[in-house]
């Protein structure tokens, strides 16, 4: 019961310092396909990124973004192998801004990693994603 309380008292104190926040997390597809989401400070985070929020900023920082702060930015992301969804609050979703050429991967693939969230369509056939909580 104590556990459970403090558990949510962590993750609302989380998602309090991710408001306003430009924040990238990783997903994958149900073929193994890695995505990148950017939440342009207001997109939606799910809790199971949100418990694993330093290793998600951890990998982002480690990837090659020499478009950081530029429009072109998706492009880099493609260019290591990542899906790049950003954040539309008018549709309130995530919207495809580059897909990677077939042959880059960005992980090996596999579906068996927990703390990333798995997402039941193909990355390659939507052009926008809905989280929901």
């Amino acid at each position: 019961m104590l556990f459970n309380k403090l558990l949510r008292e962590y993750m609302a104190n989380i998602e309090q310092e991710m408001e306003g926040v430009d924040f990238d997390w990783f997903a994958i597809d149900q073929s193994g396909n890695w995505a990148v989401f950017a939440t342009a400070g207001e997109g939606f985070i799910p809790e199971s990124v949100l418990k694993y929020a330093d290793l998600h900023s951890f990998i982002s920082e480690k990837i090659n973004l020499p478009n950081w702060g530029r429009s072109n930015i998706w492009h880099d992301y493609a260019v290591v192998g990542l899906f790049a969804f950003d954040w539309d609050s008018a549709i309130g979703g995530y919207i495809k801004k580059a897909s990677p050429d077939t042959s880059v991967k960005f992980i090996p693939n596999t579906k068996n990693i927990a703390v990333f969230p798995s997402f039941e369509v193909e990355f390659t056939e939507v052009i926008e994603v809905k989280v929901k909580k």
